[in-house]
């Protein structure tokens, strides 16, 4: 359960947003008579774009683009509204580049080109163009936003932090590049920078769930827990849906020995994310502390089939069996397992060698 993929972060909030704020082409007076009846056609499509009626304004487009065939505005929207349309389209990269063909200087192609790139893991051009839009607009720090993120989803992470020391240099109250530097201080174990750009971020945005999340296991780092407990309860109610964020607090709750409350954590990360096979782990042994014997069975045999490698869950349901259950057989099969995995419990390797030298004599 790590950082939402690159490419989602990229482009919830840029191209479909950005569309309402396009980037003028100024055409010279000449050709602006000429273009007259094409502009016209460019607003109509623009008024139809922000409607929501993107096939009509498609439409619209073309016609304005038949007029005037050198209109880098409407190749720059056409671009965008293709891209919505059909994402892993190449109508759209082509609409773009030819937009940048007609004016090299219109700095907002460039940045959208870089992005649909990303989408469609073209990640070394849209590196390329997102150069190309800062050398046309060296303080586009949007752009250079966007090139932080790629070079650490690439991990190029050393650029990475330059690069979001850039944006913070122009933008201070970044979100995205507070979050992404104080991420990555965080990786490479700079606590005190991390907490500091932190605490920034959940000021200036006093409702950036992840950014809370951070501080919060920021703080467990530092041992402060109820720090930390305040700071994943007010992710949790920034956003809920965050499985990661209830994991973490169900783990410190769990280390705490408040084993209701980390139940319910725990139970609540499985129903948003049922594929996390520690999540299930941990819940069986919560169960079984519980005297909840069915459940923490069933969640120990999920953690198995979700993760078959997983060989805490092999020695638990091993342990489950030999003394909740008195089933000492049945234990052995799942001992035999976690010693295959490269278990080295003492107690469990003396006991499958004493039942291998004399099965009659099993415990």
């Amino acid at each position: 359960m790590g950082r939402p993929p690159v490419t989602s972060r990229f482009l919830s909030n840029t191209i479909m947003v950005g569309i309402i704020f396009l980037t003028a082409t100024f055409l010279p007076p000449t050709i602006e008579a000429y273009a007259h009846e094409a502009r016209e056609l460019y607003n109509q499509a623009l008024s139809l774009t922000q409607e929501g009626q993107i096939a009509e304004a498609e439409r619209t487009l073309k016609q304005a683009i038949a007029q005037f065939p050198r209109f880098a505005d409407a190749h720059h929207l056409l671009g965008i509204l293709q891209f919505r349309q059909a994402p892993e389209s190449a109508e759209a990269v082509s609409a773009l580049r030819q937009a940048i063909a007609l004016n090299p200087n219109f700095a907002k192609a460039y940045y959208d080109l870089g992005l649909i790139l990303i989408h469609q893991q073209q990640f070394d051009e849209a590196r390329k163009v997102l150069h190309t839009a800062l050398k046309v607009h060296p303080n586009y720090w949007q752009a250079q936003l966007t090139l932080a993120q790629l070079h650490e989803h690439t991990q190029e992470f050393a650029k990475a932090k330059k690069g979001y020391e850039t944006v913070l240099a122009v933008a201070p109250s970044d979100a995205e590049a507070l979050y992404g530097l104080a991420y990555l201080d965080n990786q490479d174990n700079m606590i005190e920078e991390a907490l500091a750009l932190t605490k920034k971020l959940t000021s200036a945005h006093p409702q950036h769930a992840k950014g809370w999340h951070l501080l919060g296991r920021l703080a467990e780092r530092q041992s402060e827990i109820p720090t930390a407990i305040d700071a994943y309860k007010k992710a949790i109610q920034y956003q809920p849906d965050l499985p990661r964020i209830h994991y973490d607090l169900g783990s410190l709750y769990q280390v705490q020995r408040q084993p209701q409350l980390a139940i319910e954590q725990f139970e609540l990360a499985t129903q948003l994310d049922p594929t996390h096979a520690e999540t299930q782990l941990n819940l069986g042994l919560l169960y079984a502390e519980n005297k909840q014997f069915e459940q923490s069975e069933q969640a120990y045999t999920k953690a198995i089939e979700l993760d078959p490698t997983l060989i805490e869950a092999y020695y638990n349901l091993g342990t489950f069996y030999e003394f909740y259950r008195k089933d000492t057989a049945r234990a052995l099969t799942f001992y035999r397992k976690y010693l295959d995995l490269g278990g080295e419990d003492g107690r469990i390797q003396k006991l499958v060698e004493q039942v291998a030298k004399s099965p009659e004599t099993a415990p």
